[in-house]
């Protein structure tokens, strides 16, 4: 059985990042009968980022290399660390990852950092000398901006970070699905938002917003195969 996560880090359960994480999920489905796809709403669960209890550091503290600390979390980490393949879907609030994402990636990858020296001058890196279990990742983030503001207010820039440390910790370079210029309100004339071209987000959401889809559902499906040990063309 190969075990697919998805990490939604929007507040909205039915929008834009939760669709795309779908559309990940059914793609990955499309590799075998036994996949396996769970989906956590990251804000249906109470916690917090790093607490600094360094019970992940700690000797003989019961939780070396693993969070140890107590609250609604531990569940998910633990999903997630032992899957096969986790898409990690976000909105981008200024220009960066949600405060919940942040939060979910602290408590994921801290435990993984270990400051042994031995282990730290073979890997040269302060990661394990094996990761904890070699998983593919995806990045799907969606936002606001154009494609051309996003590059523009160099968004990328702002996001390798986490990219190169999810490599570090699990072995692969994740892959990154970007979906740009997505609609933040059903209705537009409730808002003030006027500053939008709404034909063009319109023509977008009708034309380029089902293509971002299946192409998630795509990498979905590439990874849950590579998962299996299936080369893809």
């Amino acid at each position: 059985m190969k075990k697919i996560v998805l990490i939604n880090a929007s507040p909205r359960k039915d929008f834009n990042t939760a669709t795309m994480l779908n559309y990940f999920g059914e793609g990955a489905k499309r590799a075998g009968d036994d996949v396996e796809v769970r989906r956590f709403d990251l804000y249906d669960y109470d916690f917090t980022g790093c607490r600094e209890c360094f019970l992940c550091k700690m000797m003989d503290s019961g939780s070396y290399e693993q969070c140890g600390y107590p609250d609604d979390l531990h569940e998910i980490l633990e999903e997630t660390a032992s899957a096969d393949v986790v898409a990690f879907g976000t909105p981008i609030f200024l220009g960066s990852i949600s405060g919940m994402m942040q939060a979910f990636m602290e408590r994921l990858l801290y435990p993984f950092l270990v400051f042994d020296k031995q282990a730290t001058e073979r890997k040269g890196s302060f990661c394990r000398p094996e990761p904890p279990k070699k998983l593919r990742a995806a990045f799907i983030y969606t936002m606001n901006v154009t494609k051309e503001d996003m590059e523009r207010f160099e968004y990328p820039r702002n996001l390798v970070t986490l990219e190169k440390y999810v490599k570090m910790v699990f072995g692969y370079a994740p892959k990154v699905v970007n979906c740009c210029n997505t609609y933040q309100f059903d209705d537009y004339s409730k808002y003030v938002a006027d500053s939008w071209d709404l034909d063009d987000k319109a023509d977008h959401l009708k034309k380029q917003f089902p293509a971002d889809c299946v192409e998630a559902a795509v990498v979905g499906y590439r990874l849950a195969m590579e998962a299996a040990g299936c080369s893809v063309k």
